[in-house]
C-alpha cells in the first residue's frame, strides 16, 4: 500500500516539476542573448563544480541528487530575491534560473515514470541547443 502511495506522489511531483521546467524554458526563450548566456552558464558552472567535487553526476545516488537539488533550489530562490539595481544583482537574478533548472533536472532524474524521463530529455535537448 505505501509503495503505491509513494509512486503516486512521485508521479504528481513530476507533474509539478514539469510545469516549473516549462516556465523556466519559456522565460529563457524570451530572453535576450546575454541573459540566455547567464542562465546557461549558471546551469553548467554549478554542475561542473559539483562534478569536480563528487565525480560525474551519472554516478550520484538518487539520494545525493535529491539533497543537491534541494540545496541548489534554495540558493536559486535566494538569488531571485537579490535586491539592488546594479549589474551584479541583475545577473544574479537571471543566473538563478539556470540554478533552478539544474535543481529540477537533478530531482526529475530521481522520479519514476515517462513524464519525468521526458522532461529530463527536454532539459538535455535545451542544454545541447544552448551549447551549439
Amino acid at each position: 500500500m505505501f509503495e503505491s502511495i509513494r509512486r503516486q506522489w512521485a508521479v504528481a511531483r513530476a507533474d509539478v516539476l514539469s510545469k516549473q521546467v516549462d516556465d523556466i524554458l519559456q522565460r529563457y526563450e524570451r530572453m535576450n542573448s546575454n541573459d540566455k548566456y547567464w542562465v546557461f552558464s549558471a546551469f553548467n558552472s554549478v554542475l561542473s563544480e559539483l562534478e569536480d567535487q563528487l565525480g560525474s553526476f551519472a554516478h550520484w545516488s538518487n539520494e545525493q541528487k535529491k539533497q543537491l537539488a534541494k540545496q541548489i533550489m534554495l540558493s536559486a530562490q535566494k538569488a531571485l530575491t537579490e535586491r539592488g539595481n546594479n549589474i551584479a544583482a541583475e545577473t544574479t537574478r537571471i543566473s538563478a534560473h539556470g540554478g533552478a533548472l539544474l535543481s529540477l533536472y537533478l530531482e526529475l532524474q530521481t522520479l519514476p515514470g515517462d513524464q519525468a524521463a521526458s522532461i529530463v530529455e527536454a532539459i538535455e535537448n535545451w542544454r545541447a541547443l544552448a551549447q551549439s
